[in-house]
C-alpha cells in the first residue's frame, strides 16, 4: 500500500469518516484507459453524492476525466502539485516506470482546456514554493484557484499538504 493510502485510512479513523483512497498503480502495466476506467467505477461503486477529491501529482491528471464527467457528485477538487500540462514533458525515468503517464498527461490537458466557469469554481491548486518535479507551467490552469504553499520538493510538499487538507476534508460538516 502506497503511503498516501495509509495516511487516509489514519485520518479517517481518527475522525470517525469515510475517506477513500484509489491506488491507480502507476508502475504497473495498465494503460491510461484501463486506469480511467478502473476510477469511475471506484468512483461510482463507492459515491453518492457530494464529494470532495484530493489528488496529488500524476493524480490530478488522472482524475481530470473523473472531475469533468461527474461534475454533479463533486463538490471540489483540490489537487496538489498535479502534473496536468505539457504532457511531452515528462521526466524519462517517470515514462520508464509507467507506460501510462504520457496518455494521462495528454487526456488532462484536452479536459482542462474545456472545463466549464463551473467547474474551474470548484477546482483548487496547491503548489510549493519550488517543487523539481513538476514544474509550475505544468500545474496551473488560468481561473482555477491557486495557493503557493510555503513548503519546498514535491514529495514533502504534497505529504503536507495532503495531511492538512485531509484533515479539513475530515471535519466538515
Amino acid at each position: 500500500m502506497q503511503w498516501q493510502g495509509k495516511i487516509v485510512r489514519r485520518i479517517g479513523r481518527i475522525h470517525k469518516t469515510n475517506l477513500l483512497f484509489f491506488d491507480p498503480k502507476w508502475f504497473s502495466d495498465e494503460g491510461a484507459e484501463e486506469k480511467n476506467q478502473r476510477l469511475l467505477k471506484f468512483f461510482d461503486d463507492n459515491v453518492q453524492t457530494n464529494a470532495t477529491l484530493i489528488a496529488a501529482s500524476a493524480g490530478g491528471a488522472i482524475s481530470m476525466p473523473l472531475f469533468s464527467s461527474r461534475t454533479g457528485k463533486i463538490d471540489s477538487l483540490k489537487l496538489i502539485s498535479p502534473k496536468l500540462l505539457n504532457p511531452n514533458n515528462i521526466s524519462d525515468k517517470y515514462l520508464a516506470k509507467s507506460r501510462s503517464l504520457t496518455d494521462i498527461s495528454k487526456n488532462s490537458e484536452q479536459i482542462a482546456a474545456n472545463l466549464s466557469a463551473t467547474q474551474l469554481k470548484k477546482l483548487a491548486i496547491y503548489k510549493p514554493l519550488v517543487d523539481l518535479v513538476v514544474p509550475p507551467e505544468d500545474m496551473l490552469l488560468p481561473k482555477a484557484k491557486i495557493t503557493t504553499t510555503p513548503l519546498l520538493g514535491h514529495g514533502a510538499s504534497i505529504a503536507v499538504t495532503m495531511i492538512y487538507l485531509l484533515n479539513k476534508s475530515a471535519i466538515l460538516p
